[in-house]
C-alpha cells in the first residue's frame, strides 16, 4: 500500500482540502497575506488541482497543505509553473508525508521584477544540439540558438539580468550540468520527484536564476519574502 493510499483510506483530503481553502476565515488570511491583489478562488482551485493531480501530495495533511498554501498567497505568486510547487517530502522519522514549496523560475522571475531593482531577465536551458556563445563579467552577453527539433541532453543553462539603474551593467550567469546535479542532489528528495523529475530544463533554469541574483542588491524583495516564508536562500558557496 502506498503512502497516498494510505492516506486516502485514512480521509479524503481533497474534500478536506476545499473545506479549508473556501472558508471565509481562509480568504480573509490570505487577502492579508498577500504583498499584491490576488484572486483567492484562482488560488484554491490550483491548490486542490495540485493534490488531485500529485498522488503523495494525497497523502498530506490537509491542514499543513493549507498552511503552505498561505504561505505562496504570503508572496503574491500562483502554484504551478508561473509561481510556487506544492512538493510532497516523506518525513521518515515522523512517517508522514509533509508540503514543501519549491519556487518555479517564472515566480523568481516575477518576485525579481517586483523588487524594481531589476528591468529584465532572459534565461535559457542549453542542450546538446544547440548554438551557444556566451561571456561572462564585463561586457557579458549570451547568444543561444536552440536546436529546433533533437535538442539532446540538457548541458546548462543561462541567465541574464538587465537593471533598472542605467549605469549597471548587465548581470551575467553560465552553468554547466555540474552545478545543475548539485541543486538537484540539494532539492527535497534529492530530485527524484517534483518538479527536478517533470520539468528539468525548468529548474535549470532556475539554478542560473539563483545564482545570478547574487549580483542584486541584497534588499531585493524576494529575498525577503523568501525567508519571510521558510525557503532557503541559497548562500554563494552553494
Amino acid at each position: 500500500t502506498t503512502a497516498a493510499n494510505q492516506g486516502q483510506q485514512k480521509q479524503a483530503p481533497g474534500r478536506s482540502l476545499a473545506t479549508i481553502l473556501r472558508t471565509e476565515t481562509f480568504r480573509q488570511r490570505a487577502i492579508a497575506a498577500a504583498p499584491v491583489p490576488i484572486n483567492v478562488d484562482r488560488l484554491t482551485e490550483f491548490a486542490i488541482e495540485a493534490v488531485r493531480t500529485v498522488p503523495d501530495l494525497q497523502a498530506a495533511d490537509p491542514a499543513d497543505i493549507g498552511r503552505q498554501v498561505l504561505k505562496v498567497a504570503g508572496m503574491g505568486l500562483p502554484i504551478g509553473a508561473e509561481g510556487v510547487y506544492l512538493v510532497p517530502y516523506r518525513n521518515r522519522k515522523q512517517g508522514t508525508v509533509d508540503v514543501q514549496l519549491q519556487l518555479a523560475y517564472r515566480g523568481l522571475i516575477t518576485l525579481a521584477l517586483r523588487s524594481g531593482h531589476v528591468a529584465a531577465v532572459q534565461c535559457g536551458a542549453i542542450h546538446e544540439s544547440d548554438e551557444i556563445d556566451y561571456q561572462c563579467g564585463s561586457g557579458g552577453y549570451v547568444r543561444h540558438k536552440p536546436a529546433l527539433k533533437d535538442r539532446g541532453e540538457l548541458l546548462g543553462a543561462w541567465a541574464i539580468a538587465t537593471f533598472s539603474d542605467p549605469a549597471a551593467p548587465d548581470a551575467v550567469e553560465v552553468i554547466g550540468c555540474d552545478e545543475i546535479d548539485k541543486a538537484r542532489s540539494l532539492s527535497a528528495g534529492g530530485g527524484q520527484s517534483g518538479p527536478w523529475k517533470d520539468h528539468p530544463g525548468a529548474m535549470a533554469r532556475k539554478t542560473a536564476l539563483r545564482r545570478l541574483f547574487r549580483y542584486v542588491p541584497g534588499s531585493l524583495e524576494y529575498i525577503g519574502i523568501i525567508q519571510k516564508v521558510g525557503f532557503r536562500v541559497q548562500k554563494k558557496s552553494d
